[in-house]
C-alpha cells in the first residue's frame, strides 16, 4: 500500500500540471484571434 504522503504528494504533482497546462492554454488563446482560442481549447480537453 501506499503510504498517505505518497499519495498526497501524487496529487498536488497532477493539480500543478494541470494548472500549469491551464495557464499555458489561457496565454495562448489570449494572443489568437478568440475563435481560435475557443477552438485549442476544445482540442486540448479531447487529447
Amino acid at each position: 500500500m501506499s503510504s498517505p504522503a505518497v499519495l498526497l504528494a501524487a496529487v498536488v504533482g497532477l493539480t500543478d500540471h494541470a494548472h500549469t497546462q491551464e495557464r499555458r492554454g489561457l496565454a495562448l488563446s489570449a494572443a489568437l484571434p478568440p475563435e481560435t482560442g475557443e477552438y485549442d481549447r476544445a482540442t486540448e480537453r479531447a487529447e
